[in-house]
């Protein structure tokens, strides 16, 4: 595996059984993409991940879901190239193609109507909520500089079938924005998850799956809890750790 010392470095992920390309300084994996990718009972495909940054998230799905075809977008170049290493390092190139492009382009970059399951991590905060990170890549990576919720919606209008899923995951604040969203661009929201830093505080974050064309009733799961205590993961985090690790190579080689 061939780094830029100046730029990248090897993170070792799921108890040094996942090794991953990241940024040194820019975006770098985060827990958002293990709640995502092990939230579906099943992932229908082909998968079409809006927003693929450095391919982490295609990676775990594909070790997830035995090998599910995935084409990733990304409209970073320099993000979208590392995710095509990361996709060759875990020797995945024939199942995930990962195109640099805009995915408010995305007729032009594949076929329409093409995906049963579209999946996102996207930029959580509206432009101009908060501070933006002076740090460009993590910037676009979180905040909707690029990109907006709309887009996303949009973007899997045209990707999906007729009668497609789309998981997202975004912050609790941005739950209103989701459903009027979701209205307004023909989604309905048939999964809810709110996701918990600890048992007794609010929820801070959420996953949720939307159909295409369907209006019916929402199922919401229980809450997931992500800490026990400081520090320390919760058995449920756990087991979707567990989840992943147990599709990975013991002893961390490829």
């Amino acid at each position: 595996m061939k780094l830029d010392p100046q730029t990248e470095c090897e993170a070792r992920l799921f108890g040094e059984r996942l090794r991953f390309i990241q940024g040194s300084g820019g975006y770098r994996f985060a827990i958002d993409a293990l709640i995502l990718a092990t939230e579906p009972p099943r992932i229908d495909p082909p998968v079409l991940d809006l927003g693929c940054a450095d391919g982490i998230l295609p990676v775990l799905l594909w070790r997830l879901f035995a090998s599910a075809p995935q084409v990733g977008v990304e409209i970073q170049p320099h993000l979208a190239e590392r995710a095509r290493r990361n996709v060759a390092l875990h020797g995945a190139e024939e199942a995930i193609e990962v195109i640099d492009g805009d995915l408010r382009d995305l007729r032009a970059l594949v076929q329409p109507q093409h995906f049963r399951t579209a999946i996102s991590n996207p930029p959580y905060y509206a432009h101009n909520a908060g501070r933006l990170n002076p740090n460009g890549e993590r910037a676009i990576a979180y905040h909707e500089l690029q990109c907006t919720m709309v887009d996303v919606m949009r973007a899997a209008r045209v990707g999906l079938r007729p009668d497609g899923l789309l998981w997202l995951i975004y912050p609790v604040e941005r739950f209103a924005d989701l459903t009027a969203t979701a209205r307004q661009e023909r989604f309905n929201i048939e999964y809810l998850r709110f996701v918990h830093p600890f048992a007794q505080e609010p929820a801070n974050r959420f996953v949720a799956m939307l159909r295409l064309n369907r209006r019916s009733p929402p199922i919401v799961a229980p809450p997931l809890v992500m800490y026990r205590e400081p520090g320390h993961y919760s058995d449920a985090v756990e087991e979707r750790i567990e989840r992943v690790a147990a599709k990975l190579p013991a002893d961390g080689q490829l």
